[in-house]
């Protein structure tokens, strides 16, 4: 990466990525699914971690939905682009250099395609890296 080998320990560090199929927990609402991802990959104070949580899901476009359960085909939950917005969110929650994403867009209209293309711009605006 940028002319330097990288193993994939190092690389797992450094790069986040989301799979087509949302991999999420159906029964725990926006907030604890990106503050679960959060404690696992952050080695930070409880406090900064909130605030991390909190500013990703405001950021992400979800804080009125934070506290709803995430759901699934069974279980009533947030939309399916609600839900791709967490899939990224659990994933940048450690600001990784790298982001794959496979088709963020698929299955979504033209509009709300360009709404997460624009998102994703912002993001990688403002964070430099992604």
């Amino acid at each position: 990466m940028n002319n330097k080998p990288v193993d994939k320990s190092q690389f797992r560090k450094i790069s986040g990525c989301v799979t087509q199929k949302d991999t999420l927990f159906p029964l725990l609402t926006v907030e604890e699914t990106i503050m679960f991802s959060a404690k696992l990959r952050l080695n930070l104070p409880r406090g900064q971690i909130f605030f991390r949580v909190k500013s990703l899901i405001q950021e992400l476009g979800l804080s009125h939905v934070a506290r709803s359960r995430v759901g699934d085909e069974r279980v009533r939950g947030v939309s399916g682009g609600e839900r791709r917005r967490i899939s990224i969110g659990v994933e940048v929650i450690h600001d990784p250099k790298v982001l794959i994403l496979d088709e963020p867009t698929s299955g979504r209209d033209s509009t709300s395609a360009l709404q997460m293309i624009d998102m994703l711009k912002v993001m990688s605006d403002s964070r430099g890296e992604l």
